[in-house]
């Protein structure tokens, strides 16, 4: 069990590390309408939740496992990478396709743990309740939408409170 949180946290922190770089090297400083960066959000966060059962299944496959190894290694790896990578894909492409926030790592924060609140929201009773595993495969629409649903959640509260900073702040009498 503990390799399989190793593997997780590999994952995660390497999947970290390309979303920081790819948003140094193509985010830059734009003024896009809100819709377009709300927009490459749900984009980003599908793409993110979409992507990261092949990628948990191309790392444990490297690693060796196979059959019914592969399979418990990435039914335990999967509910703790999925809020990461949900999460960061949601921040970059806003980031990217939307325009650099003033506060980008708040809103990426943010927006994975919007993504690990909705992971728990599903996966605990699952793993408190493992006859539940039959409801993976049954409510796969359910395992991504809701850790999607908490990203977007997040990036929605941050850029909601920056929105109300910066107007408060521009409408003061100078």
């Amino acid at each position: 069990m503990l390799a399989f949180l190793l593997i997780a946290a590999v994952v995660a922190t390497c999947d970290v590390l390309l979303a920081a770089v790819a948003w140094k090297a193509l985010s830059r400083d734009s003024r896009r309408p809100p819709l377009a960066r709300a927009i490459a959000a749900i984009a980003g966060a599908v793409a993110g939740a979409w992507l990261t059962e092949p990628q948990v299944g191309l790392v444990v496959g490297q690693l060796g496992y196979f059959e019914e190894a592969a399979g418990l290694a990435i039914g335990f790896t999967y509910p703790f990478v999925l809020p990461v990578t949900t999460g960061m894909g949601a921040w970059l492409f806003a980031e990217t396709m939307g325009g650099r926030s003033a506060t980008s790592w708040r809103a990426a924060s943010k927006s994975c743990a919007g993504a690990l609140i909705g992971a728990t929201l599903v996966f605990l009773p699952i793993f408190l309740a493992p006859s539940a595993f039959t409801f993976l495969e049954i409510g796969r629409p359910i395992t991504l939408g809701v850790p999607i649903a908490g990203s977007l959640l997040g990036l929605a509260i941050e850029s909601r409170k920056h929105a109300g900073t910066r107007s408060s702040s521009s409408s003061r009498p100078t």
